[in-house]
């Protein structure tokens, strides 16, 4: 399995039609490397991507909170989770264990202060 940031990740060379698979989707391309650009079909981005690299991939999660990325793979919730490896957000353990951590998410959700929604 290879792990991606989906802010920058290079790929080999795709070709016409796959290039333009993947840009419908929701990838951008920025001199020689793609990120995720939408969010709305994060399955056919993994699922086009694991078909040009011949093997499964995942992606580093982006915590809300501190904007650090990190793996699923050492999350308690892993097993319940949806959005597990998907280029999404989440909470890292870190800030999970912030006390308070809901009264501390709705305090920068209404101060604007959430890590950056932006993908690039």
């Amino acid at each position: 399995m290879q792990v991606l940031n989906r802010k920058s990740f290079k790929l080999p060379f795709v070709g016409k039609d796959k290039f333009v698979r993947l840009t419908r989707v929701g990838l951008g391309y920025d001199g020689g490397s793609f990120h995720v650009r939408d969010n709305n079909n994060v399955e056919k981005i993994v699922d086009i991507i694991s078909d040009v690299l011949g093997e499964k991939v995942s992606f580093f999660q982006t915590c809300v909170l501190c904007g650090q990325d990190f793996l699923c793979s050492g999350c308690r919730h892993q097993d319940l989770c949806p959005t597990k490896d998907l280029p999404l957000q989440c909470i890292c353990e870190n800030c999970r264990a912030t006390p308070k951590l809901y009264d501390q998410y709705v305090k920068n959700l209404g101060s604007g202060k959430l890590a950056s929604t932006e993908l690039r």
